[in-house]
């Protein structure tokens, strides 16, 4: 009975097993793709940007964008040996007396050369 299935509907077996791969192949993509280069040409307010130097890692919080400029507050803390996850960020911990002021052409540069590894929404 199950060949005789095949045999009558072998195009429409391969032609959902061949959707289905697909589907999975962008969901992985989606989940390695770097947040770095989805994020760095749209920057918006609320995107905690991980700055690096060597093994040192800080974030900053985007504050608000102004024509080409990006206004960021630094982080309290450092983090050393890892990139920090998301909810390892405390939005408390970050300084709201100080600006740091970025080009978005500043931003770009940073990020192809390894500086900022990582982009959180």
């Amino acid at each position: 009975m199950f060949k005789r299935f095949l045999e009558n509907n072998s195009r429409s077996v391969w032609m959902i097993l061949l959707l289905l791969l697909l589907w999975l192949i962008a969901i992985i993509y989606q989940q390695t793709s770097n947040s770095v280069d989805r994020f760095i040409g749209e920057p918006q307010k609320g995107q905690v940007y991980i700055f690096s130097d060597k093994l040192e890692f800080a974030p900053m919080l985007l504050d608000s964008v102004d024509g080409d400029f990006c206004f960021f507050r630094n982080y309290n803390y450092v983090f050393v040996d890892a990139i920090p996850a998301r909810k390892q960020i405390e939005t408390k911990e970050f300084d709201f007396d100080f600006f740091a002021i970025y080009e978005q052409s500043e931003l770009r540069r940073l990020a192809e050369k390894g500086q900022i590894v990582e982009i959180y929404p």
